[in-house]
């Protein structure tokens, strides 16, 4: 079954919710819906999503989609074949405003790639221009994050440590 982004809308005095596909987004699979930091239960009007395979058949997530709620505009990244992308997060650019609007921030995440040969597989920290949905920055890490390990981004946050 296609897992498309779906709006759920439910008044204050209680009721039947109103459930409606977003438009942009009914034909594509997609999971983990994330908004700029301080903007959920609004009407964000821009999502970033996990995005499965761009061939039309559910998978793993392989890529990230940008969605405009206001227009249904798409713009979606992949992270090539046979790689699969984490949740991420949305980090705004160093300078900019805590509430500085999506075009202001970095999309953040981490990608998998298996490699062709055992032992070659790697995971690296990609940054996406949000507002493009182009990468700007990867980097390499050196040990590897457990599969489903979910994303936020905190300014100023402590380093962990080993």
């Amino acid at each position: 079954p296609l897992s498309s982004y779906w709006r759920v809308a439910v008044g204050p005095g209680g009721g039947a919710a109103d459930m409606t596909p977003v438009p942009g987004a009914e034909n594509h699979f997609v999971d983990h819906p994330q908004v700029r930091p301080g903007l959920e239960a609004t009407d964000a009007r821009f999502v970033y999503l996990t995005l499965s395979s761009p061939t039309g058949h559910s998978s793993p997530p392989q890529g990230w989609m940008r969605l405009d709620q206001r227009t249904g505009r798409v713009q979606s990244w992949y992270a090539g074949d046979g790689c699969f992308v984490e949740e991420a997060a949305l980090a705004p650019r160093e300078g900019a405003s805590p509430t500085a609007d999506d075009d202001a921030c970095y999309l953040v995440g981490v990608v998998y790639r298996p490699g062709a040969a055992a032992g070659k597989a790697r995971r690296e920290l990609v940054v996406l221009d949000s507002a493009a949905m182009e990468p700007v920055a990867a980097f390499a890490m050196d040990s590897s994050l457990p599969w489903g390990v979910h994303t936020n981004y905190f300014r100023g946050a402590p380093s962990a440590q080993p």
